[in-house]
Parts: structure tokens; C-alpha cells; sequence
């Protein structure tokens, strides 16, 4: 495929609302009005995340990896190439089709803004849960954890160790995940990750 390129505007407010406005997946309706533009702008500069006007800002890569995360095909390739097309149908412009760009741009978003991202929206949603879910009138919050395996790198290892029963040199990091979700809801109202210590209760 040939590689396209455009270089676009610095202001790519107005596209990033075209974005929002468009019925790419069940995803975007059900949270069209809890995950928005200012609210990502909102928990950046709470995050005093800094960041230069580009393409792929802060809030068009996190969109583009949700929908990236939901979809059959989760390759870079077909990222990329689903939003050269969104651009193309909306802008009637393009951009370069290399993956490199938006492969870099997840890399600089911060870490937090997952994690705050989802414990706003969660709260948003417990608030709005309906009354018919809701026991004897009162919100319910449930607990729970897993594990989780992380790529085993040096910086890894060094914030999650190897369990003590795995030999040295085999295996790989392990995580304990923990959150807390609304029972009526199903929203996650707080996220934990921590290095894993054998089994708790």
C-alpha cells in the first residue's frame, strides 16, 4: 500500500469532535457523554502531562486504542488504517499509513490516565445506576483481584519481582490485581496493581 502523508493543522479540535461523533462502534454510544474530550484534556493537566499538538494527541491515540482493544483485529496496521480512513470520509484528508507514529504516541501516554480515566467514568456511572439495581435503595460495591504475567524486563523486575519459588533466570513477573466494582453498575470504581505476595484473602 502506498504510504500517504499529509501534514495537518495544529487545531485538530474540530476533527477530534468529528471523531466523537461518529458511529464507529457500540462503544462510543454507550459512553458518549462520560468520555470526552475535556475530560481527558481535564485529567491530563490534573496528571501535569505536557504535550505538543499533533496528529495523535493524547486523545485521539487513546481513542484509537479503545477501539483498537474492542475490535477482532487488534494489529497497528489496522489501527492505523482505520483512522486514515475515518480521516479521509471526514476531512477528505490523509496521513503517513506507517504505524511507527501511532506505535509512539501510546508509548507517551501516561500511565494514569488509564487508571484515572476509568475510575471517573466508573463513578459517573454508580451514580447514575438505576434504583431497580440498587439493594434496599443502597449502592452495592463488590471486591476482587487476579494475576496478571508482565513482560519480563529488567524495570519490570525490579517493581515485580519473580516469585521466590521460580528459579532464577525462569519465569516471569507477576502482578496482583485489585478492584473495586459497582454491583449495579458493573463499573470499576478503583484499580490496584501491586507485585504479588502468594496467595491473599
Amino acid at each position: 500500500m502506498k504510504d500517504y502523508k499529509y501534514t495537518l493543522t495544529n487545531d485538530t479540535s474540530d476533527f477530534r469532535n468529528k471523531l466523537l461523533n461518529k458511529n464507529l462502534s457500540e462503544f462510543q454510544i454507550l459512553f458518549k457523554d462520560l468520555f470526552c474530550i475535556s475530560v481527558v484534556e481535564e485529567i491530563l493537566d490534573k496528571l501535569n502531562y505536557k504535550y505538543r499538538k499533533r496528529i495523535y494527541d493524547p486523545f485521539l491515540t487513546l481513542w484509537i486504542y479503545i477501539t483498537e482493544v474492542l475490535s477482532e483485529d487488534k494489529t497497528l496496521r489496522s489501527s492505523v488504517i482505520n483512522f486514515i480512513n475515518f480521516l479521509y470520509e471526514t476531512s477528505n484528508k490523509t496521513c503517513s499509513s506507517c504505524t511507527g507514529g501511532y506505535s509512539q504516541a501510546r508509548e507517551r501516554l501516561p500511565l494514569n490516565l488509564f487508571s484515572t480515566l476509568a475510575k471517573d467514568i466508573g463513578d459517573k456511572l454508580h451514580k447514575k445506576t438505576d434504583e431497580k439495581w440498587k439493594w434496599f435503595g443502597r449502592n452495592v460495591k463488590i471486591a476482587d483481584g487476579s494475576t496478571i504475567i508482565i513482560e519480563d524486563t529488567d524495570e519490570n523486575r525490579k517493581v515485580f519481582p519473580i516469585h521466590p519459588s521460580q528459579q532464577s533466570g525462569v519465569g516471569y513477573p507477576i502482578a496482583r490485581l485489585e478492584g473495586i466494582a459497582s454491583l449495579g453498575s458493573g463499573s470499576i470504581l478503583n484499580i490496584a496493581l501491586a507485585p504479588y505476595e502468594g496467595k491473599q484473602i
